[in-house]
């Protein structure tokens, strides 16, 4: 009997042995520094039944430093969460993490650095949100793909110098960034736009696009409409226009300072796309080293000028070369777009059925056109009737285009 009980306590303490999980070092990290270590979760490992991580997860050398023999994920297969975040650091030799596909909670990071070969997220699909940071740099990413679920971050995401990526697909469904949000130095030729991040609606705190060599508009953003404290796009060399940030209306959520800062792009020639941005929300305006650009008299840039906000604004084309400049430019406008804003009103918006366009003053519309988020003319009609019949239009953003014996405008409609 003896010899039975003791038997069945050490079959149970082998049985435990292989069920539980690594435990964290002194930093809070399990690392899994080779290939060996992986496979200590295969079948008949050590810890094959491990299912929850309790601490970062670290896949590469704790130091960052080049390895060469992780190449296989499969044994990481059961693993369904982990409490700590998931860092992949210098993995050179890895092409797939699909193998993560079991995988729904990751706590509060998520974290890729310097894994080239590494061309996709494909196996975090289970992944919702993010307590903390999203973080990606030097990665052999062509795409985001993998991410198609991920709708919250609640701290910061950064995307650097990812060198082959071509397309933001992936994040479509991320609509909250809970702090800062920065892209920077992804400068691949094929990388125009931000198509992928259609869905964002917010950002916590800063909102910075800097560096990136081949962007040419901010088309992606279409429902981007409120973001906490600053608005930075700074050195980028093919931007032309701030097309496709028309749905920002508000930049200091937080409730305190903020900033609108356009700086060193050498192509830009169009900031209308910041039509809509309520200029009461900013304190700091800064337009500087944009040597093309030469009209920023536009409606809430006017306004601020004449409340006399904080302004920075030098080196620009002439027209936009200064202060001065600006405010002349605004005062020589025949009627003001903020005044043609102030004496047209559209209702109601959202709108269900028909769409609403009245004047209070003497000026003579001429004609009203509608158009999609990424401009394709969806209709068009002569002002007599006074409104607009949107009830066959699709549910979505739309620009009304309104033009005037006065001038023109653009206003944001939302279609329910």
């Amino acid at each position: 009997m003896k010899k039975q009980l003791l038997l069945f306590i050490t079959l149970f303490t082998f049985s435990l042995g292989y069920s539980q999980c690594p435990t964290a070092d002194v930093d809070g990290e399990v690392v899994l520094a080779s290939q060996l270590d992986i496979d200590e979760f295969k079948t008949g490992g050590m810890y094959e039944n491990c299912t929850t991580i309790t601490g970062k997860l670290v896949i590469g050398h704790k130091n960052f430093t080049e390895n060469l023999d992780i190449v296989d994920l499969s044994p990481l297969s059961g693993i369904t969460s982990i409490t700590g975040g998931l860092d992949l650091r210098s993995n050179h030799a890895l092409t797939s993490i699909s193998s993560l596909s079991s995988l729904t909670s990751v706590g509060p990071s998520l974290s890729f650095y310097w894994n080239p070969k590494l061309v996709d997220l494909d196996g975090l699909q289970g992944i919702t949100s993010i307590t903390g940071l999203l973080y990606m740099q030097y990665n052999g990413f062509v795409s985001l793909n993998g991410l198609d679920n991920l709708t919250s971050i609640g701290g910061f995401l950064g995307i650097y110098e990812n060198a082959s990526l071509t397309s933001f697909s992936g994040l479509n469904s991320l609509a909250t960034v809970g702090d800062y949000f920065y892209v920077q130095k992804n400068s691949n030729a094929a990388l125009t736009d931000f198509t992928g991040f259609n869905g964002l609606t917010s950002v916590g705190t800063s909102f910075t696009i800097e560096s990136n060599n081949n962007i040419t508009s901010l088309n992606g953003f279409d429902l981007l409409n409120s973001i906490g404290t600053t608005f930075n796009i700074t050195t980028n060399a093919e931007l032309t226009s701030l097309n496709g940030i028309e749905s920002l209306t508000h930049i200091s959520t937080n409730g305190g300072t903020s900033g609108f800062q356009i700086n060193a792009n050498p192509k830009l020639t169009d900031i209308s796309g910041m039509i809509n941005v309520d200029h009461t929300d900013i304190s700091t305006l800064t337009i500087r080293n944009n040597t093309l650009l030469s009209t920023c008299a536009i409606s809430n840039v006017c306004a601020y000028m004449d409340a006399g906000g904080n302004r920075i604004i030098s080196g620009n084309a002439t027209g936009c070369a200064n202060a001065t400049e600006i405010q002349a430019a605004c005062t020589l406008l025949s009627v003001s777009d903020y005044l043609l804003k102030e004496a047209i009103s559209i209702y109601p918006n959202p709108v269900l059925n028909q769409l609403n366009i009245s004047v209070k003053t003497e000026i003579n519309i001429e004609r009203l056109e509608l158009y999609s988020i990424d401009g394709r003319l969806i209709k068009s009609q002569q002002y007599e009737l006074q409104s607009m019949d949107l009830s066959n239009v699709s549910t979505g953003i739309y620009f009304l285009k309104i033009s005037s014996d006065k001038g023109q405008i653009n206003a944001r409609i939302v279609k329910q």
